[in-house]
């Protein structure tokens, strides 16, 4: 991850600073823009490497389309993914954006999560089919009350999804431990347990791209919590599509 730049276009009326500020902090490289040229010149430099582009809603270009497909062209990369940040515009310039290939939305306001979720997404590059996951994963930052053995412990769901979750807290337990988590989704607080298969700490092989923590698969989880699990994660794709 640390190869992999994030070029932030800092040309709408809304100021990219604070957002430049919070994803340095979650360990990812950004560099300025000003300009649609300084981009274009920016993404030419091999020594760069920018793999991702923000923009905001509002860039100041006559054609958004023909705008994008120049920096594509301008890129010394294989693979250029673009985000948008800002205020959620109106529909007519979310289908423009969608139509000119900007994939991933990261509309004001966004929590850390779903900040770190959505540059995840747009730095994987191009997903094949026979690499997705079986079960829809979506971010989410709700608070969990874990017991581990006879310990309690709190964390935040990072990612959710019918089959499982990752669970963001500091001292995570090592893999094969069973724990049960009480958790409170938006749509009502539901009870399940699971066992850790990951434990993300910090360390030579930590990962960089998640937070400290650990995947949890579920097991046992009553049809009706899948079904509120599986709901929520498709509702929140709805809202990071462009």
């Amino acid at each position: 991850m640390a190869a992999q730049k994030l070029l932030l276009i800092d040309a709408g009326r809304e100021s990219m600073h604070v957002l430049a500020s919070r994803i340095r902090r979650l360990g990812y490289p950004v560099i300025y823009a000003d300009t649609t040229g300084k981009a274009t010149q920016l993404l030419g430099d091999p020594g760069y490497a920018v793999s991702a582009v923000v923009i905001p809603p509002d860039l100041p270009v006559p054609n958004l389309l023909s705008a994008v497909e120049a920096f594509r062209r301008a890129s010394a990369v294989g693979h250029l993914a673009f985000l948008v940040s800002g205020s959620r515009p109106p529909p007519g310039r979310r289908e423009e954006l969608a139509d000119a290939g900007v994939g991933f939305a990261l509309w004001e306001p966004v929590d850390a999560h779903t900040l770190r979720f959505q540059i995840n997404r747009a730095l994987a590059g191009q997903i094949t089919p026979a690499s997705r996951r079986g079960a829809l994963r979506a971010p989410a930052s709700w608070p969990v009350d874990l017991r581990v053995g006879r310990h309690h412990e709190k964390a935040r769901v990072y990612t959710i999804s019918a089959t499982g979750a990752f669970l963001a807290t500091p001292a995570p337990p090592p893999r094969q431990t069973s724990v049960f988590a009480k958790m409170d989704l938006p749509m009502a607080t539901v009870r399940t347990t699971g066992r850790v298969v990951f434990a993300n700490v910090p360390g030579d092989s930590m990962r960089r791209s998640l937070p400290v923590g650990m995947a949890v698969h579920f097991e046992d989880t009553p049809p009706e919590t899948e079904t509120l699990f599986r709901i929520y994660a498709e509702i929140r794709h709805c809202v990071l599509e462009v």
